[in-house]
């Protein structure tokens, strides 16, 4: 098999009803030099298959031992790549067509600074039909907080949206393998101290609405005290008061549980690009 320009990695764990949609898309790329490194975190299903029945030697399939959650997964599909360009696609979502041959034209025009090209997304709700817009944020190299959103800027940004250059990933460390959720936002805010960001503005992925982490209030719950211990003094010197507000909610909400609902101060999404650029 020739080099290939670009490895994505795709992690999935009991979604063989889903997954073969997903290399679907991927087998449908107008940009053809890649492999595709399937990451079965320890699934109890038959995710094997769905990949043997591709009968397409770009796609590799990766067993662990045991679940290591996204993050592992990811960074143990990362191990096992051939390119120098990382992308990653979730084992539930779509890439249209030219999604890959945009970001590597747009990378390729970028320069040597740029680090990740993402894109925006078209988000696909639970009854498979409704489907709306979401806007990826536009971000700045070394900038963690959004005065817009008063919150992380790189929130909202979603990895399966990304094409990564993999000295970049390699040098920020890849993805912290204990965090169940937020663990891309925290690879981006390590990623933004050194590389810029190239925004396509335009929906190349269909992200499909089916619950994960996120919805989980103990991942959120762990995942964001984790970012304030370990970044507590990074944050403060950009934002004092961003840091004093997530301190405290993050304190409250371990002392409320459950029984707070929904978790405050997080927004539901990136603004509107419009106001983004104010």
């Amino acid at each position: 098999m020739a080099q290939p320009l670009v490895s994505i990695v795709t992690p999935t764990y009991n979604r063989a009803h889903l997954l073969r949609r997903s290399l679907d898309s991927l087998l449908a790329q107008t940009e053809s030099r890649f492999e595709v490194i399937v990451v079965d975190d320890a699934s109890q299903d038959d995710s094997a298959t769905v990949v043997a029945s591709l009968g397409d030697e770009r796609f590799r399939y990766i067993r662990l031992p045991e679940n290591r959650g996204p993050g592992g997964a990811r960074n143990a599909g990362v191990s096992e790549a051939r390119a120098d360009l990382v992308a990653f696609q979730d084992s539930d979502d779509e890439w249209l067509p030219e999604k890959l041959a945009r970001q590597l034209d747009r990378l390729t025009a970028s320069g040597p600074e740029t680090g990740v090209v993402y894109c925006d997304m078209v988000r696909v709700e639970a009854d498979g039909v409704t489907t709306s817009p979401h806007h990826s944020p536009a971000l700045q190299r070394r900038r963690w907080i959004d005065p817009q959103t008063r919150f992380y800027a790189p929130f909202g940004l979603g990895i399966q949206s990304c094409l990564i250059r993999r000295e970049a990933f390699e040098a920020a460390g890849g993805f912290i393998e204990d965090l169940r959720c937020f663990e891309d936002l925290e690879l981006f805010l390590r990623l933004l101290d050194r590389w810029e960001f190239a925004l396509i503005p335009e929906g190349l992925v269909r992200y499909h609405d089916t619950g994960g982490q996120t919805t989980q209030w103990r991942a959120e719950l762990a995942a964001r005290r984790r970012i304030v211990r370990l970044h507590g003094e990074r944050i403060r010197r950009e934002s004092l008061s961003f840091w004093l507000k997530e301190a405290a909610l993050v304190s409250f909400r371990s002392l409320l549980g459950r029984h707070g609902g929904q978790f405050p101060g997080r927004p539901f999404g990136p603004p509107p690009r419009e106001a983004q650029a104010s």
